[in-house]
């Protein structure tokens, strides 16, 4: 089996070319709340990493 490799919510944003404000909106959160998951200050909730691996098409546990 095959180990996933891990991806920054950043980097899921900027393959998709969308601003924090954008991904926010699509979350139901602030933009600023992505901005603190992408600086590492907020550590992303298990709920919010669902939404996030979701809205990317990833696995959960492949968000960092």
């Amino acid at each position: 089996m095959q180990k996933q490799s891990k991806i920054t919510v950043r980097e899921c944003r900027l393959r998709a070319g969308i601003t924090q404000r954008e991904l926010g909106r699509a979350l139901g959160v602030a933009y600023n709340t992505v901005s603190r998951w992408e600086l590492g200050t907020v550590k992303i909730s298990d709920i919010n990493r669902y939404k996030v691996a979701q809205f990317f098409g990833v696995e959960p546990d492949q968000i960092m």
